[in-house]
């Protein structure tokens, strides 16, 4: 079958663009569960589970390792790296193997977690979900205090309809989230555990250019199409026309568009929005938490939202026929009663 290209600039610091193809059509990524994604170079899993590196090393509780945690053996570091790579490239068996090994490695009850947790994104990335439970389960026995390990076995514990323990899994780890978006993500899964089988978009929590809050309770009830761009992509500026034609074309209090500009500085994304008019909701994402809570590894990037907050459909790249499928598929979003 004969191939068109479409656009798909990576981060700005590789500085370059893919060519990415999928029959003359945009590159679709249908209805994925943003919690078993992964984002390269490492284990950043979005959505409503598997925390592990969703955030960055700043973002993440505090901890006081013991000496020997802070300094983990050669092979340790080794083989936790590898691992992380092969899950990166999307070898899991690879990934597995150097994990275990990790575990081998490890010299203290942090260390042990660490791996064990590796293992259990692994396994449940693979839809290996009792093997990941059991991988939990001993993360949190050789490390209590990780908060990751204590989130991640109440996820996989909902999405085994094994609601009882996963809440009470949850309510665990609830106390050490306050304040965060993830406490509001937690809250929502404990309400209603059959949350947790269904695609909901990451909690995130963000300010428009115009000061507005934005995050999933304001946005709730409308059809939500992300645009996660920079003025450094060439494809992603290729679709600031489309992207105003179509917010002239839905009513505002039905449909939110919002574009979210990641690496570029605040002045330049500024110049940029005003100069072409881009009178829809503009997020400016400071330190990529958007980025990486949606697993955005090429722009543009579009991810579209029911109603009730579900991730639909997400887009890669740039091409013929941009505008009418998103168009299409919007359309489509209002119809339906989610």
């Amino acid at each position: 079958m004969a191939l068109a290209p479409i656009g798909i600039s990576k981060r700005k610091s590789d500085r370059h663009v893919l060519l990415l193809t999928t029959g003359g059509k945009l590159l679709r990524l249908s209805r994925m569960n943003p919690a078993w994604q992964s984002l390269a170079a490492a284990l950043v899993l979005c959505g409503p589970a598997l925390w592990i590196a969703a955030q960055s090393p700043a973002d993440q509780p505090p901890a006081t390792p013991s000496p020997a945690a802070q300094s983990p053996g050669p092979d340790f570091e080794r083989e936790l790296a590898a691992g992380r790579q092969a899950y990166a490239a999307g070898n899991n068996r690879d990934a597995a193997a150097h994990f275990d090994k990790a575990l081998g490695a490890a010299a203290t009850g942090q260390q042990r977690a660490s791996a064990l947790l590796y293992l259990g994104v692994v396994f449940a990335g693979s839809q290996r979900l009792s093997d990941a439970e059991t991988a939990f389960r001993a993360a949190v026995a050789a490390n209590p205090e990780c908060t990751e390990c204590g989130f991640n076995l109440g996820f996989v514990l909902l999405k085994e309809s094994k609601d009882a323990g996963g809440v009470a899994a949850l309510k665990a780890v609830l106390p050490q989230l306050k304040g965060t978006p993830r406490e509001r993500e937690v809250e929502r899964f404990i309400a209603d555990p059959a949350r947790a089988r269904k695609d909901f978009a990451p909690e995130f929590s963000a300010k428009a250019a115009s000061g507005e809050p934005v995050n999933l309770d304001v946005l709730h009830g409308k059809v939500v199409l992300l645009d996660f761009w920079g003025a450094w992509c060439v494809p992603c500026r290729q679709t600031v026309p489309l992207l105003k034609q179509l917010a002239q074309a839905f009513d505002p209090a039905k449909v939110a568009i919002v574009s979210v500009d990641e690496h570029d500085s605040r002045e330049t994304w500024t110049q940029f929005v005003a100069k072409n008019g881009m009178s829809w909701t503009q997020v400016y994402d400071r330190d990529g938490s958007l980025q990486r809570a949606f697993a955005v590894d090429g722009f543009p990037t579009s991810v579209l939202l029911s109603k009730d907050g579900i991730i639909l459909q997400k887009f890669k790249g740039w091409g013929p026929g941009w505008e009418s499928v998103m168009r299409g598929e919007i359309e489509k979003a209002l119809k339906n009663n989610n």
